[in-house]
């Protein structure tokens, strides 16, 4: 089985779900009249873990896919301004920082 850049993606993909359902998993799952607030990222999380595994089991493609130096550069950027996005939701809130971010990935991506 060869590893190709789709598979290699999934297994990132689901690398970070299961880190991130590690996390979801200390919030309570139910509260005493409804769900919790850890319910539905709990679920939204097992559900990627799941599509993860299928596609990566189900994957036919064997092409291996060469991105150029400009696309490399504009994943990193995206990747610089995800993080500074989480970062700065604390800060900023969730409508100034999503509005920041949208600029970002429109002028600056």
């Amino acid at each position: 089985m060869k590893l190709s850049s789709n598979r290699l993606f999934l297994l990132a993909v689901a690398l970070i779900s299961g880190f991130l359902l590690s996390q979801s998993l200390s919030w309570p799952l139910q509260s005493q009249y409804t769900i919790g607030p850890g319910f539905l990222p709990t679920v939204m999380l097992v559900v990627i873990i799941v599509c993860c595994v299928l596609l990566f089991i189900f994957d036919k493609s064997t092409a291996d896919i060469h991105l150029s130096k400009r696309a490399l550069t504009r994943l990193g950027l995206y990747l610089v301004g995800l993080v500074a996005f989480v970062l700065l939701m604390e800060h900023l809130g969730i409508i100034s920082s999503v509005a920041v971010f949208t600029f970002y990935i429109i002028f600056a991506v």
